[in-house]
């Protein structure tokens, strides 16, 4: 058992240094108060003794008290995370299956080819005959750029989807394509048309035109891309346009999957509803030629002419705001608030009283701890953090308030008390500087911690009177 005690103890101070050391301060102020309260040196070993030992089991009371307040503030932490914003890659598949994964649509591509006829050398038998030939048609690859304009619209709305208790950032987008393609300009070809899908859930009004007329039947559908073929003259130049909606999850993308001359390019992506400062990109992503912003949304430009890039061009949707995740993360951080509270009234009595009052801290700890469940009973009934906190300090002030309003050092304990029923809940509403603010609290304790010394020094001391046996000097005067 002392082992698995040491052995916790040392556990706290190496991952969680703060909350041991408040741990171990708190339990060494209340053994010193213990045993200074029990009175001067006595005569015989047993009062000594036993001064030690109500001490060592006042401060091992206490450090069971915080124990197993800590592990109440840390259960209902993780049980409230449980059933909010948990997010998880089993749902996160769920949700693609159903919903449409991250979308990435990929360039047209267009490969040429041209009737070759070739002399082909027949096996002969007898290899002292003459050889025959004979001619053989047959199908050449020809290498040329085809695509010379691109013009391209996405119209993104987000659309979070859930799934159990967490919120997964979707969307739906509207897409249209324009390409300039032109044929190889010494030679008729067959060409061979391919455009991409990516795999989503599910594709709306899919419309493929060639010179604005609608393929119709020559369109073939596979499973990975649309394909069509036509015969193409000599510098034969068409339009392609290509429409469609589809839904998807965490990004919207355009790639150019192969190197090329990227000539007389321009892709415009209009997000609804986000604000410029929300933007962020996918990996790989180049830089918007042009980022607008305004009440209805955020618009990203790319235009490139004369270009070399396999980069693509896209933007990653925002990440949703978890169901609770502000009082999610103030439980998370109760437990250590609880450990600087009760630390540092602990070094507050024993400055001013010089003693601890064990079912004082106990009451102390179990109204915080209240607070914090209350919290996590009634945050979804009335909406987040500022409804959540007012209704879990309010019954936490009114019972310390009660609990120390008679107490001599009680102007520094309410100020404690205010500061970690209400301040240090709101804390989580400025992530960015949560480390700066806790050390800058542990800082302000030590700091009070200095005031209070100072202060109880500059005091001035008691007289000691002590009773002693009356002697002749202490009559009265007696008169005639």
């Amino acid at each position: 058992m002392i082992d698995y005690i040491i052995s916790r103890a040392l556990a706290w101070m190496e991952h969680e240094p703060v909350v041991g050391l408040m741990m171990t301060v708190a339990a060494v102020v209340t053994f010193a108060g213990v045993y200074r309260s029990g009175g001067g040196p006595a005569a015989g070993p047993w009062p000594f003794v036993r001064r030690i030992l109500d001490a060592a089991v006042a401060a091992s009371l206490l450090m069971g008290l915080l124990w197993a307040f800590r592990a109440v503030l840390m259960d209902n932490a993780t049980s409230f995370a449980a059933e909010h914003g948990r997010l998880s890659e089993a749902n996160l598949h769920s949700v693609r299956t159903i919903w449409g994964g991250p979308h990435v649509q990929r360039e047209l591509v267009v490969r040429h080819w041209r009737t070759v006829t070739e002399r082909e050398e027949q096996f002969r038998d007898d290899p002292t005959l003459p050889p025959v030939f004979r001619e053989v048609t047959r199908e050449a690859p020809v290498d040329h750029d085809s695509i010379i304009q691109v013009r391209g619209e996405l119209d993104v709305v987000p659309n979070e989807r859930r799934k159990g208790s967490g919120v997964y950032s979707g969307f739906t987008a509207d897409l249209t394509l324009a390409y300039g393609v032109v044929g190889p300009p010494d030679a008729t070809t067959r060409s061979e048309f391919e455009f991409p899908l990516s795999g989503q859930v599910l594709y709306e009004d899919l419309r493929v035109r060639l010179d604005g007329v609608d393929l119709g039947a020559a369109l073939r559908v596979d499973a990975d891309a649309l394909r069509w073929q036509l015969t193409m003259a000599p510098g034969e130049h068409h339009t392609v346009d290509v429409t469609y909606a589809t839904r998807g999850m965490e990004f919207v993308y355009y790639q150019i999957p192969e190197p090329r001359e990227v000539r007389d390019f321009a892709l415009q992506l209009h997000v609804e509803g986000l604000a410029v400062d929300d933007l962020n990109y996918p990996e790989g992503c180049l830089t918007p030629t042009a980022i607008t912003g305004d009440d209805h949304g955020v618009t990203l430009r790319w235009e490139l002419d004369r270009a070399l890039t396999t980069a693509g061009m896209g933007l990653a949707m925002p990440r949703p705001t978890q169901p609770g995740a502000t009082v999610a993360q103030v439980l998370a951080r109760s437990p250590y608030a609880l450990m600087l509270l009760v630390g540092a009234i602990c070094l507050v009595l024993l400055v001013e009283v010089g003693a601890v009052s064990l079912l004082d801290v106990a009451l102390t700890c179990a109204s915080y701890a209240l607070q914090f469940v209350v919290m996590a009973a009634v945050s979804d009934a009335v909406g987040g953090l500022p409804g959540a906190l007012a209704i879990g300090a309010l019954p936490s002030m009114l019972t310390l308030w009660w609990l120390w309003r008679r107490h001599a050092s009680r102007r520094p304990i309410f100020a404690l008390l205010g500061f970690f029923v209400l301040a240090h809940p709101l804390s989580v509403l400025a992530p960015d500087a949560l480390a700066t603010l806790d050390a800058a609290m542990v800082a302000g304790l030590v700091l009070l911690l200095v005031v209070l010394t100072l202060r109880a020094r500059a005091r001035p001391s008691r007289v000691d009177i002590r009773e002693r046996t009356p002697t002749i000097e202490d009559l009265p005067p007696l008169t005639p």
